[in-house]
């Protein structure tokens, strides 16, 4: 099997006075090929990912991982939306002024962001995932 590392696409990184939105560029990847997690005290966004492809008979597994700092901001962990729609992976993480976040992993849909979308989070500790 060959392993090809890729650089992280493109991605911009929007801070609102209410929110954040995180886009990054992910072609060819499908949401169970996506990994995102909130770490850092709710500071950080982790992206990872990993696509399986055959060339002929040779196996080829791509993979990514990107760290994105958020600043100083904190946010509403339940309520943070992953979206991934023709291979551009946007991220909304609505801000809050709480003294302590929890790490979460934040599930990856395909379908494009709506403003009053269900959120997508798992509870690090249960591995439960609100929906």
């Amino acid at each position: 099997m060959e392993i090809s590392r890729k650089r992280t696409s493109n991605y911009n990184i929007k801070d609102a006075d209410d929110k954040v939105i995180l886009t990054v560029g992910v072609p060819g990847m499908k949401a169970d090929d996506i990994d995102v997690k909130l770490e850092h005290d709710g500071r950080m966004i982790r992206l990872s990912g990993t696509k399986k492809s055959k060339e002929g008979e040779v196996e080829i597994e791509s993979r990514f991982e990107k760290a994105f700092m958020l600043g100083n901001n904190r946010f509403e962990t339940d309520k943070i939306t992953a979206n991934l729609v023709d291979g551009v992976l946007t991220i909304t993480a609505p801000k809050v002024f709480e003294k302590e976040v929890k790490e979460s992993k934040i599930k990856v849909i395909e379908s494009a962001p709506e403003e009053s979308s269900e959120p997508a989070v798992s509870d690090k500790e249960t591995g439960e995932t609100a929906e």
